[in-house]
């Protein structure tokens, strides 16, 4: 593949905002227009670009690259004629998705389109003129009704609307011919529209009143879309004017729209607009909301072109558009202002650092350094990757391919390319990638990739102003004392769906997905597919790099992917190697050509696209420097990645290959990377031998050994070692060290240093403060260790309640560089029974998940159940604080804690029906070791009560089969029965009541199941307690009866069905009267047909004085007073 020419980005918008009309995907506020076509044969492709509903795009292949985004000949700053916005917005809508054509449809039946003489010569004032005398008669119209209308819980008067609107022309006429001469499709298309609708519509209807003041919120817009051409756009095609440009396209489509939905109403007969009308309530509002989303980024591109302006026009500022601009917008609040807000460096920082601490731009700078200029090119003129990039839509695309493709350098060239695009770097657009890392904890935990995201898109660019919704979080919880240390998943979530509808698009880029923690990858998988279909009005596009896992495939598969060929890579990994035969003085001064084409040829076949498998074996080879030698390695090449490090492993030199086996396992396990300074000093130890001081081992050499296995990274903060490659550490871990076997060995290391007091003195600071952390490197491991280094590890604890020297002295020194780990200050901050600090040692081993030590205590009965309570926490409660799935099952299983409190429940079952029936083989493991189902809570009542309320059939199901008591009486609801009814679970009330559950008991805020489903109006509820024999005037302490509630909220059906079965129908409330008089006197909202039920019942008002109450029951019984049926 030839060489690129490096690309300019300003084409590339020139090109989305002027090509756009080619596309066929649907606006992004009329999404659910959208049909998928068939796909073609192929994965991932489909003849549509339209958005579907999973949000991930199918692509279409395209047979000329050469149209891609990233071609264009048009120079970044030549002058031409502005753009006519109004004609690209019809030509967009008029090849758009079904709805979008039909609006062109409407218009075009109306005639309202402008003609191919509108576009070529000046349209007059008359137009507008017409709309300004229209618009006064109108305004004459609406003085003589006085006609209101509220619409989003605001009381518009129709005449205040028309007068503002007649404001906002009078505006426009001052711009005057200058408008109309400059776009005279502006006056043709929407003043002609304006016009229509004035002439055809009738003050005093409730779909006008909303055409009215969606004509107001239409003109205002024009309006200020008018003058901001004229102020910003002369045709110079800089940066921020194409932004500005994009920007008002976007709103001209959307006030089309509008047009063509006010058309649509007027053109349908007045019957059909009386009995539904074509505009709906909340469809208009949701319309409104979309244009003053698009008018705020609007807003937002003006103000870069206004600072633009400023600083290269000064001098030539209209000052008479200028001032009628401020004159508009004066007292507006602008969407700038709303959006961001203006911090203190030092909080700024600050809300970084709490945000995230990933340092996300040096994981990248690393990655991009070892990337050779000019490769992984192809990735970008690839048509998937176009249309993923120029779609509309909020969409996924998907790379994968095999180990060792280079996935992660085409990564870091995507993210290059968008980190250079002028829409992004303006902050018009926002970016925001991760790379996963599988041996670094907080590059592979899900929330730590969600964090890092949230911290990338809540800063400006240019300024680094924190986006306002994420400095109000911070805000809150720096108020409250940082009471949760970091954002959780959810506040994640909330927050980037927040930020990606505060920009018109936003794009999110994760490279290693695979090597993200697959015991919780799941949920960042469902966060990410959360975020993308919550991100409207904006668009967010996903870019995700990963190999073929099985979760990963489901998850993306149906969708946009591109699987990387051997074709793709062939080119890039030439280059590769001609570099580096280049870059060898032996290669270019000696090597015969012939050679050099046999290097190529071989490595061209045998590399199978593989990039890690060329850069191993190109170091080797060039080492040789012989012509001969060099042959005989080629046809010795091994194919694939294995079998390549097999023989790099054995080729270790004998006398060298402890240290090598020693780095690689410290590597593989070490909870935080080593620098090379670590390493030597890891490398040096001998766990059968005391400390080693005298480390002897250079760096340089100990990489040397370990033919290029192990790399030395510079990162931020200084440089550390890795594996060259995530595939090494998987053939290691399979043919050589387990995960298990490795953990154990360094283990080992730390045990034997920290049983030795004087290795303090003796050792560096950072080495001594990375052996105390040794806690760290058994979670790693889920304390699944070797027996010989679970027997050391217990030495070192010392008896599970009254621990050793060696651990209280770790558990001291820790504690004072580890106070922001909660686990310390909660679990290790206490006494043993013989008054030592830090005395209890078990309750590090469910803290940190050192499984084998206790697990052995357990079974040996070195450490006795009931030897295992803390304060109000059992150890059951530790281990849900602690989030230690692995150490909550041994203790279950051992009937550790099993009915003991945790900390905010009664019981550990308690805690589990919380979380409703994704609990469910927890709660029947808990039953089958003895848990008791039937404890009693003061204020959830039994765990089958909680259940009940929660509508978790089946955990009701379980804790009904393991023998709960059906008709206890306990907690807020009382009975089981109560808590469903009054949360309107139908399954489950009959479920109870198949098994027996009393209908008629008293208690609880509900006092009885009647009540509690009379109370939440469901009718099922109600008739199927009736027929089981629930007593109908069965009431509260105040003599409140099961009518009384139904006739309070106006519910007459439910009114009915208690006639219909006995209630009694002049019973008397202390707290409310005869059910007639709570009818009338009692409820907001009087029902002609409750009280007429009641009449024919034979109800009356009992001693009643109340004379308003008598005067309307005389006036209804008359036929002179009714009230409105309640809807």
């Amino acid at each position: 593949m030839p060489r690129s020419s490096k690309i300019s980005p300003l084409p590339s918008i020139r090109k989305r905002l002027h090509s756009q009309t080619q596309s066929s995907d649907p606006l992004d506020y009329d999404q659910s227009a959208s049909t998928p076509r068939a796909p073609e044969s192929g994965p991932g492709i489909s003849e549509s670009t339209e958005c579907t509903d999973s949000g991930v795009a199918n692509v279409t292949s395209s047979s000329n690259p050469s149209d891609s985004v990233l071609s264009n000949n048009v120079p970044p700053n030549a002058q031409k004629e502005p753009s006519n916005l109004w004609v690209m917005a019809l030509d967009q809508l008029s090849k758009g998705s079904p709805d979008e054509q039909a609006c062109i449809r409407q218009l075009q039946k109306a005639e309202l389109l402008p003609t191919v003489v509108d576009r070529q010569s000046i349209i007059g004032k008359h137009v507008v003129d017409d709309v300004h005398s229209l618009l006064k008669r109108k305004l004459s119209e609406s003085d003589e009704k006085a006609f209101e209308i509220t619409f989003r819980q605001k009381t518009y008067r129709i005449r205040d609307v028309l007068d503002k609107t007649i404001s906002w022309l009078n505006s426009f006429k001052e711009v005057g011919d200058i408008a109309v001469n400059y776009d005279p499709v502006h006056a043709a298309l929407p003043w002609a529209a304006f016009r229509f609708l004035l002439q055809t519509m009738t003050i005093g209807m409730q779909q006008t009143a909303e055409m009215v003041i969606g004509l107001e919120r239409s003109i205002q817009f024009s309006l200020r879309g008018s003058i901001y051409e004229q102020m910003y756009l002369d045709g110079t095609n800089t940066e921020p004017q194409l932004i500005l440009q994009a920007a008002l396209l976007d709103l001209y489509r959307a006030l089309i729209v509008l047009m063509s939905d006010s058309v649509k109403h007027q053109e349908t007969s007045s019957l059909r607009k009386a009995v539904a009308g074509t505009l709906q309530p909340q469809q208009f509002a949701s319309t409104l909301d979309k244009l003053d989303a698009k008018l705020a980024w609007v807003e937002t591109a003006v103000n870069i072109c206004h600072r633009q302006k400023i600083i290269r026009q000064l001098d030539k500022i209209d000052t008479r558009l200028q001032a009628l601009l401020e004159r508009q917008l004066d007292g507006l609040d602008t969407k700038l202002a709303d959006v961001w807000t203006a911090i203190q460096d030092r909080e700024r920082i600050e809300a970084m650092q709490w945000i995230s601490h990933v340092p996300f731009e040096s994981d990248y700078g690393n990655i991009k350094a070892t990337r050779l200029e000019g490769t992984c090119d192809w990735l970008l003129i690839h048509p998937r990757y176009i249309q993923w990039r120029q779609s509309t839509c909020s969409r996924t695309l998907w790379l994968h391919g095999i180990p060792g493709a280079g996935k992660t350098r085409l990564t870091s060239r995507v993210v290059e390319v968008l980190m250079n695009d002028p829409l992004i770097t303006s902050g018009w657009e926002s970016l925001a990638y991760f790379f996963c890392d599988r041996n670094r904890p907080d590059r592979q935990d899900p929330a730590a990739v969600l964090r890092s995201l949230v911290r990338q898109m809540s800063f400006q660019n240019r300024t680094q102003d924190i986006i306002a919704c994420t400095h109000e979080l911070f805000m809150r919880k720096k108020t409250m004392g940082f009471a949760s240390a970091e954002l959780t998943m959810e506040d994640c979530q909330s927050l980037i769906s927040q930020l990606s509808r505060s920009r018109p698009k936003s794009t999110i880029i994760i490279d290693g997905l695979d090597e993200c923690n697959p015991k919780s990858r799941h949920v960042l998988l469902k966060a990410l597919d959360s975020i993308r279909a919550t991100s409207s009005p904006g668009i967010m596009k996903i870019f995700i790099a990963s190999r073929d896992d099985d979760d990963i495939k489901y998850q993306f598969e149906s969708g946009a992917h591109l699987r990387i060929q051997v074709s793709n890579n062939q080119g890039d990994i030439e280059k590769y190697i001609n570099d580096k035969m280049q870059s060898s003085r032996w290669c270019r001064e000696r090597m015969s050509e012939s050679t050099r084409i046999n290097i190529l040829d071989t490595f061209r076949r045998k590399s199978q696209g593989m990039f890690q498998w060329a850069a191993l074996h190109i170091v080797e080879l060039l080492e040789l420097k012989s012509d001969s030698l060099v042959l005989e390695y080629l046809n010795k090449l091994p194919v694939g990645l294995e079998e390549t490090y097999r023989q790099v492993y054995e080729s270790i030199d004998r006398r060298k290959k402890h240290l090598t086996d020693r780095a690689f396992q410290w590597v593989m396990c070490s909870w935080k990377p080593l620098s090379p300074q670590e390493l030597v000093t890891a490398v040096a130890q001998d766990s059968s031998k005391p400390f080693n001081s005298q480390v002897d081992i250079d760096i340089n050499m100990l990489m040397d050994s370990c033919k290029n296995l192990l790399v030395v990274e510079d990162r931020e903060g200084g440089k550390f070692c890795r594996f060259s490659h995530l595939s090494v550490q998987e053939y290691l871990e399979l043919h050589h060290f387990t995960n298990t076997e490795a953990a154990s060995f360094v283990l080992d290391i730390h045990i034997k240093y920290l049983e030795v007091e004087s290795n303090k003195s003796r050792a560096p600071s950072e080495w001594h403060k990375r052996m105390n952390l040794w806690h760290r490197q058994v979670e790693m491991v889920d304390g699944k260790v070797l027996p010989a280094t679970r027997d050391s590890i217990k030495r070192f604890l010392g008896h599970p309640t009254e621990s050793s020297l060696a651990y209280r002295r770790w558990a001291q020194a820790v504690l004072g560089y580890n106070g922001k780990d909660d686990k310390f200050d909660i679990l290790l901050r206490q006494r043993n029974k013989s008054g030592e600090e830090h005395g209890i040692s078990w309750i590090c081993c469910v803290a940190y998940c050192i499984y084998d030590v206790l697990q052995d205590w357990l079974q040996t009965k070195v450490l006795k159940p009931e030897d295992m309570m803390y304060g109000k926490y059992s150890a059951l409660g530790f281990a849900s604080l602690c989030g230690q799935p692995l150490i909550w099952d041994l203790l279950v299983t051992s009937g550790v804690g099993i009915n003991l409190p945790t900390g905010t429940f009664s019981t550990p079952l308690l805690q589990l029906v919380a979380g409703g029936d994704s609990r469910l083989s927890k709660a029947e493991a808990l039953l089958e070791h003895g848990a008791d189902v039937n404890t009693k809570d003061p204020y959830f009542g039994t765990a089958l009560q909680m259940a009940a309320s929660y509508g978790s059939f089946g955990l009701v199901r379980l804790l009904i089969n393991h023998g709960a008591d059906i008709n206890m009486v306990a907690g807020n609801y009382s009975t089981a029965l109560q808590a469903a009814a009054a949360h309107s679970h139908r399954e489950i009330c009959e479920i109870l009541l198949e098994k027996g559950a009393d209908v008629n008991i008293f208690g609880g805020s509900c006092y009885t199941p009647l009540m509690a489903a009379v109370n939440q109006g469901d009718p099922v509820i109600t008739k199927m307690l009736l027929e089981r024999g629930a007593d109908v005037n069965k009431g509260d302490t105040r003599n409140t009866k099961p009518l009384h509630e139904a006739i309070f909220w106006g519910n007459a059906s439910m009114v009915k069905l208690l006639i219909d079965h006995g209630a009694e129908i002049n019973v008397v409330s202390s707290r409310h009267g005869t059910p007639l008089y709570v009818s009338i006197a009692s409820v907001s909202n009087p029902s002609s047909e409750v009280i007429s039920l009641l009449l024919g019942a034979g109800a009356h008002l009992g001693e009643c004085n109340d004379a308003v109450v008598i005067a309307q029951l005389d006036s209804f019984e008359r036929g002179e007073l009714m009230w409105p049926k309640p809807t």
